[in-house]
């Protein structure tokens, strides 16, 4: 009996162990967790396997991202984020209360829609890249400017 007791013990150490090292795995490569309702619906295009989690890989490859649902109690006050979405072709930041967005990461944006996003007043895009920019009413009070990407030589040169 005893000896079972002891080998029940190490079954059981050894499955925990293994089940600690999998949420290790897990965390790695989390981006986002989908646990907040306005959210989900934001990012429920980007999370392809429908788990409730972004992974850097889902992040990668997403090519729209609309941050604009759930009205007034989806406002986002750090974009920093954005940066892992380098393929994204249309962006909406939703009712994003920063006054600069650093999109150069993004060379394939094609769309930056910002009428949920009025405070908006300086745009950072990557030389090379032109997205139309649609803003709230009119042409918008921000300034747009275009870096070099260093990672990129090919930008250089447009």
């Amino acid at each position: 009996m005893k000896k079972l007791l002891i080998l029940a013990a190490l079954v059981f150490s050894a499955i925990c162990l293994k089940a600690q090292n999998a949420k290790t795995e897990k965390a790695d490569s989390v981006f986002i967790a989908i646990d907040y309702s306005p959210f989900a619906r934001c990012f429920a295009i980007v999370d392809t396997n429908k788990d409730g989690i972004v992974t850097f890989a889902e992040a990668n490859v997403a090519d729209t991202l609309y941050l604009g649902y759930g009205g007034r109690k989806n406002i986002i006050s750090n974009v920093d984020f954005l940066k892992h979405f380098p393929n994204l072709k249309y962006l909406n930041p939703g009712n994003a209360t920063v006054e600069e967005l650093d999109l150069r990461h993004m060379k394939k944006l094609e769309v930056l829609d910002l009428t949920l996003a009025p405070f908006v007043k300086k745009i950072t895009i990557t030389t090379g890249c032109y997205p139309k920019i649609i803003y709230p009413s009119g042409e918008g009070d921000f300034t747009v400017t275009r870096v070099y990407d260093p990672n990129d030589q090919s930008s250089w040169w447009h």
